[in-house]
């Protein structure tokens, strides 16, 4: 790979799409940074999330995706794709889409390219963000605006029923920068983890 590649950074705005107050993460990561360690990343930094859901990554009508999870043979191999490969100037878009259930769409666009000639980011590094991502299988856009409005109301016949199965720390408008860049510290491991998941059936991913 050429070397003027390798040593540019990404600023990626990644934001959930049809949700209102907006949650959104700034990242920074190298170019070279491929869909599936994105994927993880994002997976990382919107933290309710434990990545038990398939999905995929779309530009310009292509699904990309991990083939040991699909079974379509036009979906392109994740680890195969470089984010340089789909953003070449800043204010280009790609779209993820995770659990075909809940059908959580986001949108990651290109804020800028910066160059890192002495290779001083190895890693990548949250910037900023605003609120938290809505829980599991909470029912799509429309399940989480029904769960929003029953944990704000403590006489809602379900209020404990909804905070006990979130988590009682649960805040819609909770962000944690600290936190986000811990657990993107931990990505080999996260990383590691969910491959064997995948790997081995009967296995299930720990979160770390």
């Amino acid at each position: 790979m050429r070397q003027d590649i390798l040593r540019r950074l990404f600023t990626l705005h990644i934001s959930m799409d049809e949700i209102k107050p907006l949650i959104w993460r700034r990242l920074l990561t190298d170019s070279s940074t491929t869909l599936f360690e994105l994927h993880n990343y994002i997976q990382l930094m919107f933290t309710n999330w434990r990545n038990y859901h398939l999905y995929l990554f779309i530009k310009g009508g292509v699904d990309f995706g991990d083939p040991r999870l699909w079974e379509e043979e036009d979906v392109i191999d994740v680890k195969t794709i470089r984010i340089c490969n789909l953003l070449k100037e800043e204010g280009q878009t790609i779209n993820y889409q995770y659990d075909p259930g809940d059908y959580w769409q986001m949108t990651i666009k290109l804020e800028s390219i910066l160059w890192d000639k002495e290779r001083n980011y190895r890693k990548p590094v949250c910037l900023d963000g605003e609120n938290s991502a809505p829980p599991e299988d909470v029912g799509g856009v429309g399940g989480f605006e029904e769960f929003k409005k029953v944990i704000a109301d403590p006489l809602h016949p379900q209020f404990k029923e909804y905070k006990t199965w979130a988590g009682r720390s649960y805040d819609p408008l909770k962000f944690n920068l600290k936190k986000t860049n811990q657990r993107l510290g931990l990505r080999k491991s996260y990383i590691f983890e969910y491959n064997l998941g995948i790997d081995v059936p009967q296995y299930t991913p720990r979160l770390v």
